[in-house]
Order: structure tokens, then C-alpha cells, then sequence
């Protein structure tokens, strides 16, 4: 699938997104994984930086606010 499919699919159930999907669409937008600090994830792409939190503790989908920031800074440009 292509990004904008991808980033279309998680903008319409921001609350199902499962981390492998949500981390596919972050690398494939140019951003690179920089840091993992136990659950975290810092991804950076020029002067951007994202942390997503890796879903834990029987947790299947990442936080919505998580997605809504990743689909907010993927949107700037």
C-alpha cells in the first residue's frame, strides 16, 4: 500500500491503529528512528520530532492522541 492510503486508513479509526502500522507510515513518510528509551520511539526528519508510544501491558493499539499527532505533523509537510 502507499502512504496516503496508509495515512487514509488510520485518519478513519484513529482509535484501532496498531504500532507497526503507525510506524510504516512514520518511515515511510522520510523519518528515521533515532532513539528507543524502553516503550518510547523518537523518530526525526529534519527539524521534526515525533515520540510514539509503543502499546504495552495488553494493549493492542497505540493512544489515539499519539496517531492524531503523527497524522498532524505528517499533514504540515
Amino acid at each position: 500500500m502507499g502512504i496516503e492510503k496508509n495515512l487514509s486508513k488510520i485518519k478513519q479509526n484513529p482509535k484501532g491503529v496498531r504500532f507497526k502500522e503507525l510506524e510504516g507510515v512514520i518511515l515511510a513518510a522520510g523519518f528515521a528512528r533515532i532513539n528507543i528509551r524502553g516503550s518510547h520511539y523518537v523518530y526525526k526528519k529534519g527539524n521534526k520530532i515525533l515520540t510514539v508510544v509503543k502499546p504495552h501491558g495488553g494493549h493492542k493499539h497505540c493512544h489515539w492522541l499519539d496517531v492524531k499527532d503523527v497524522i498532524r505533523i505528517l499533514e504540515e509537510g
